[in-house]
């Protein structure tokens, strides 16, 4: 190994003070310097890799032996920098002030992003300010429904299987008479898509039954399609090993009835 003093007999790479200001004022380069001192490429190459790994293995150590210590309120809960304050060592810590009110911050945020989890019924007067304003913030989404439309049920028991699952999508159900009074039963179940403050997609409505077996994990893909969910990598925690039906061949789109209707209804109504 290369210490600073010979890579051959007779050869030295510890610099002279000349060379070192060369060095330091960019005249030449390393390679260069230890070349001149008639080391091969071979001999310079390995003194450059030495001197590297050294230069690492410092860095590593001071890291690991001098590094500041941690402040013990700086991944602390709420509960633990309560009792942080009654040590007389961090009483008068400002830094413990600081984790506290980051905490908090990080709290309400958590909170914010778990506000819902349900599917909440709506009523008219409030769509503009459930659905389009709301939809400002985060993704909404309107199930229009009518009670003795059997696929309404099904639907509704889904997207609360979704629901539960998503906390930061708002999930609503409105009847189609009290949303759109002409809105024909045949096109029942629907669901609105909506993002910042306007309609952006509509699911199912097409005028044929939903498929026997369609359940919560598909239901989320189409949601997913539709850029309802702000976290793409999140995966319904019902099933996540159950890839979509159409996944595996099957041909999708928003607005094609096979992923998501049984194939032997009659044509829209």
């Amino acid at each position: 190994m290369h210490d600073g003093s010979t890579s051959r007999v007779g050869v030295t790479t510890k610099l002279t003070q000349w060379e070192e200001s060369l060095l330091k004022h960019k005249v030449v380069n390393r390679f260069q310097v230890l070349r001149a001192k008639g080391l091969t490429d071979g001999d310079i190459r390995e003194v450059l890799f030495e001197e590297a790994h050294a230069k690492d293995e410092k860095e590593r150590l001071e890291a690991l032996f001098f590094a500041p210590e941690a402040h013990p309120g700086a991944e602390a809960s709420l509960e633990a920098l309560d009792e942080l304050e009654e040590d007389e060592a961090y009483c008068d810590d400002a830094a413990v002030a600081k984790y506290r009110e980051l905490r908090l911050r990080e709290l309400a945020a958590e909170k914010a992003k778990r506000k819902f989890g349900r599917v909440n019924e709506l009523v008219r007067d409030d769509w503009m300010a459930q659905v389009n304003d709301s939809s400002r913030d985060h993704a909404v989404v309107v199930m229009l429904y009518k009670d003795s439309v059997e696929d309404c049920s099904k639907l509704g028991d889904l997207l609360a299987t979704v629901a539960a699952t998503r906390p930061d999508v708002k999930f609503l159900r409105i009847r189609s008479r009290d949303a759109i009074p002409n809105w024909p039963d045949a096109k029942l179940p629907v669901l609105f898509v909506y993002r910042d403050g306007e309609l952006q997609h509509q699911l199912f409505g097409r005028g044929h039954r939903l498929k026997h077996d369609l359940d919560a994990v598909d239901l989320v893909s189409l949601l997913k399609d539709s850029d309802v969910f702000d976290d793409d990598n999140k995966v319904d925690q019902a099933d996540n090993n159950h890839p979509p039906r159409w996944k595996r061949g099957v041909q999708r789109g928003l607005y094609n009835d096979q992923p998501v209707y049984d194939d032997d209804d009659d044509d829209d109504a």
